[in-house]
């Protein structure tokens, strides 16, 4: 038989907060492709005395790969202050369809002091004509530890699997 288990203590704050930071950067997500039709990469955090904080958007200058390292850069700097961040990018990922197809989507990467991390990926089209984005299916998996890294356990930068910045 089985042991029993205790529920983890901070699992349903450390969640209620990454819920709470997707739930601030997917409608800006959208908001940005609807009106722009393009999204640069912006991240949000929430702070230690549980305030959401919104960071803005990376500058449209720059590569997306080194804006979204300037954005964790400053969350590393300020992750003693800090209980969970969250950054939004547009990606490429496979159509689904079995061949080399790619698809855009929006890529929230969300990430706990307590250790918990998501990747959520929502594909979408957009309507230039109507300004506004149509999501497809959300795809779920765990994210990957870039804020709060133990040194010598997992985490550091990298790119979620099957997907390029677009």
């Amino acid at each position: 038989m089985a042991e029993a288990t205790a529920p983890d203590p901070f699992a349903k704050d450390a969640f209620a907060d990454i819920d709470r930071l997707y739930r601030s950067l997917m409608p800006f997500a959208e908001r940005v492709l609807g009106k722009y039709g393009y999204l640069v990469p912006a991240g949000a955090t929430i702070d230690a005395e549980g305030r959401l904080n919104v960071v803005g958007a990376a500058s449209g200058d720059l590569p997306v790969e080194e804006a979204v390292a300037g954005i964790y850069a400053g969350f590393r700097e300020q992750a003693d202050e800090l209980r969970a961040v969250g950054v939004v990018t547009q990606v490429q990922v496979p159509d689904g369809a079995g061949g080399d197809g790619v698809v855009d989507a929006i890529a929230v990467e969300l990430e706990h002091l307590y250790g918990k991390t998501l990747r959520i990926v929502v594909p979408y089209m957009h309507s230039r004509l109507l300004k506004r984005v149509r999501l497809g299916d959300s795809r779920v998996a765990p994210g990957t530890v870039r804020v709060w890294v133990v040194p010598g356990g997992a985490g550091g930068p990298g790119a979620g699997a099957g997907d390029q910045p677009s």
